[in-house]
C-alpha cells in the first residue's frame, strides 16, 4: 500500500490546468470585466476604446516615432488636438480613425472636408 503524500510520487505534476501566468490572468480578468460590463449595460454602449489619445498611443496607432508627432503637430499635418491643461494634448479617437481613413490629410484640408 502506498502513501499518498510520498515523495517518489512528487515527480509526477498533479493532473489539471497548468498555471496562468500573469498576463494571461490580467487579459482573462479584463475579457470577463468587458462582458460583465456589457451585459449590466444590455450591450449598448460597452467600449474598450479610450475616447481620447495621447501622443504616444497616436504615435503607436500610426506606427511613427513621438518625435515625429511632434513635428507633424507643429506643422499643421495632424488633426486639432485638444489641450486639456498646459501641454497635456488629446485626440479623439474616432476622429483620428476618420483621419486615417480619409487618407490623413493635412490639418487645414481636413478642418475644410469636415465643414
Amino acid at each position: 500500500m502506498s502513501d499518498p503524500l510520498s515523495i517518489a510520487d512528487a515527480s509526477t505534476p498533479p493532473a489539471g490546468p497548468a498555471p496562468l501566468t500573469a498576463i494571461q490572468f490580467a487579459e482573462l480578468i479584463a475579457d470577463r470585466l468587458a462582458r460583465r460590463l456589457a451585459e449590466v449595460l444590455g450591450n449598448q454602449s460597452a467600449r474598450t476604446d479610450p475616447e481620447l489619445i495621447d501622443a504616444q498611443q497616436l504615435s503607436d496607432l500610426l506606427g511613427v516615432d513621438i518625435s515625429t508627432i511632434n513635428r507633424r503637430k507643429a506643422a499643421g499635418k495632424l488633426p486639432r488636438h485638444i489641450e486639456l491643461s498646459r501641454g497635456c494634448h488629446r485626440w479623439r479617437l474616432a476622429e483620428v480613425r476618420a483621419w486615417i481613413d480619409a487618407g490623413c490629410p493635412s490639418l487645414k484640408e481636413w478642418e475644410a472636408r469636415r465643414r
